[in-house]
């Protein structure tokens, strides 16, 4: 279902599937809610989720303030606050993951669990990225079809492109769409390096949320070192490591990556009983 909300003042669209305890999905830089359409219909067997686009991106409006990780935030709050969201599930992938921080941080009330996926605490004690991710990212984002293609392998996993050429195919067309156009996506990644930069220091200790520190074993973007370093910083983290997957694991192997978020949410799923009814059943 598709769908759109006036908060924060800009026009924020997102999409909703599902029936269950709500389910927020905050991308990547880089990303409208495409990045999450190999997970979203196997979470909406078992929660509503909630795909926005970050203002910018997709259908979203871009708005005249300087992007940062508090403005993104806000949008998320305004949406669950709009939607009557207290207690949902969010998740948050690279810059969403400093967004999902700050909304806990910001609004304890509207988070029972956390995400945060590939995910690092800010400095000074992040785990950098790779010197070729770092001089990749310093030169700006690509916008030639070598430069993408560039970009998307080393933000997979070594072995994948050989692995699901096919997938590549579609992350490489969506990146041409611009869907997020690149003046954009180079505003997002500079309020994720001064998120970075910046830190949440101490105040992690205040997210009290039971939270995932999800990663993928072969992250040249976010180094999986990054996660233990994380959930050692708050009070109630657990880490999943996805092995043979690089920074997009949504998109490399969405199938543990599903199977990482139910195990951690719960929840429940619906299926048809021997009678035709639509029956609950645990999982």
């Amino acid at each position: 279902m598709l769908r759109d909300v006036y908060v924060n003042r800009i026009r924020l669209y997102y999409e909703v599937a599902g029936d269950g305890h709500p389910l927020l999905m905050i991308p990547e830089a880089g990303f409208s809610h495409w990045m999450w359409h190999k997970v979203a219909p196997a979470l909406a067997e078992r929660y509503q989720v909630f795909l926005p686009d970050p203002r910018g991106t997709g259908q979203t409006d871009k708005g005249r303030e300087p992007l940062s990780v508090e403005l993104l935030a806000g949008d998320m709050i305004g949406l669950l606050d709009e939607l009557h969201c207290r207690g949902a599930f969010v998740v948050g992938h690279g810059l969403g993951a400093y967004v999902a921080m700050q909304v806990a941080l910001d609004r304890p009330d509207l988070v029972s669990k956390l995400v945060l996926a590939a995910a690092d605490p800010g400095d000074p004690k992040a785990v950098p990225p790779t010197a070729e991710v770092a001089e990749l990212l310093e030169r700006g984002v690509p916008t030639n079809l070598d430069g993408v293609e560039r970009m998307i392998t080393l933000f997979t996993a070594p072995s994948f492109p050989q692995r699901l050429p096919q997938v590549v195919r579609e992350i490489l067309a969506y990146h041409m769409s611009e869907d997020v156009p690149a003046e954009h996506f180079d505003a997002q990644l500079e309020a994720k390096e001064a998120a970075r930069s910046r830190g949440f220091g101490d105040r992690l200790a205040e997210i009290t949320a039971p939270t995932l520190v999800l990663a993928g074993e072969q992250d040249r973007v976010t180094p999986v070192g990054n996660a233990r370093l994380l959930a050692s910083l708050l009070p109630k983290a657990q880490v999943v490591t996805l092995p043979n997957t690089g920074h997009l694991f949504p998109l490399e192997d969405p199938e543990a990556t599903v199977k990482a978020l139910v195990g951690f949410l719960g929840g429940r799923k619906y299926l048809p009983s021997a009678g035709g009814m639509l029956a609950r059943a645990k999982v």
